[in-house]
């Protein structure tokens, strides 16, 4: 893969590379998380585009709007000059990159820019596409933003530190060590951005923090499931089980896919198994706790697709406040709080 200003990318080849079309799934944000690579398709820049040309005709309009052209918060009715509209997202910035404590790992961070991505590629934020392209050349060249994991204005700062590094403040990781925001655009031939109106607001709105940590939290927990599975194999194998207990006819009366699939699994893992062809017959059923192995996964398995469909149901939203729709004839900004992200954590 190669970037947009002309540099090999620093992202794992072996991972692939990603092409934001349609809304991302879980699963390809959790492997942008592990160094896959991450492009903007053709569509997806239009809708970027159009969406800031909307965000440029309310300002050129005059029309009043939560964030563009007014203050935040306590604020909203305050309507700020044109003439310090970039004063005022970087402001916003500078305000909620107040993190602390010891800062979150690699893959962390490279989750939540991926779910970042995927939000302005929706096309109702209004950011600039330069703004979502650099993003994009962090993951290419794996300059990883430093990002405190703790902080009082919870995710609003973890992406408000990632901004920092755009405009040539804070600091990333990189193998070899940390540096500098400023010396990795340099590294990048890239300028510090200058934000512009509803930029910073955009850069630290929406839900990418919990959706792309549940992404990758979703990701490690499949693994552990897929090793609670093999244990248990084992541990059925050494306790000299007795295999009838996942008979397929058996667990398909359970009515649950989960547990039917865990069930096929440990046959699977434990076909010609000498140790339980030699013991089979030997008592009528083994104990509760070795019976109940698929009925104990897949109810884990079960709750573990039902959080899935809630992640990707998130990645699948625009979660800005305010989202612009319309045309630039025509620009509206409708404020709500689709920027909460309550969903995850039921």
């Amino acid at each position: 893969m190669v970037s947009t200003n002309g540099a090999r990318s620093a992202a794992d080849p072996m991972l692939g590379e990603i092409v934001r079309d349609r809304p991302l799934s879980w699963r390809q944000v959790a492997a942008v998380a592990e160094g896959a690579g991450l492009e903007l398709s053709d569509a997806a820049r239009l809708r970027v585009q159009d969406a800031r040309y909307v965000v440029e005709s309310i300002v050129a309009k005059g029309i009043r709007a939560y964030g563009i052209n007014t203050g935040v918060g306590a604020l909203c009715d305050v309507v700020v000059e044109p003439s310090q509209l970039r004063h005022l997202s970087r402001n916003i910035i500078m305000s909620h990159a107040v993190g602390v404590g010891s800062p979150l790992g690699r893959c962390e961070v490279r989750a939540i820019i991926a779910a970042a991505v995927n939000n302005f590629a929706h096309g109702y934020s209004g950011v600039r596409l330069e703004v979502v392209e650099r993003l994009v050349a962090l993951l290419a060249h794996d300059y990883i933003p430093e990002v405190p994991a703790a902080g009082s204005v919870g995710y609003l700062s973890h992406m408000a530190h990632i901004a920092l590094v755009l405009l040539g403040d804070g600091c990333v990781q990189r193998a070899g060590g940390r540096r500098p925001g400023i010396e990795a655009l340099r590294a990048m031939n890239m300028q510090p951005l200058t934000l512009e109106a509803k930029e910073g607001l955009s850069l630290v709105n929406g839900t990418p923090c919990v959706t792309g940590l549940s992404a990758l939290a979703l990701l490690r927990t499949e693994r552990l499931l897929n090793w609670a599975d093999v244990i248990s194999a084992m541990t059925f194998e050494n306790l000299h089980g007795q295999l009838t207990a996942f008979d397929a006819e058996g667990m398909a009366l359970r009515a649950s896919p989960a547990i039917a699939e865990v069930g096929e699994r440990l046959q699977s893992i434990l076909e010609g198994s000498a140790i339980l062809a030699a013991s089979a017959g030997r008592r009528t059923q083994d104990p509760l706790s070795l019976r109940a192995i698929p009925h104990v996964h897949g109810a884990a398995r079960d709750q573990f697709a039902r959080t899935a469909q809630v992640v990707d149901t998130e990645l699948a939203a625009a979660t800005d406040n305010p989202l612009v729709v319309g045309t630039e004839d025509a620009p509206r900004a409708i404020s709500q709080a689709n920027a909460v992200g309550a969903a995850i954590g039921w």
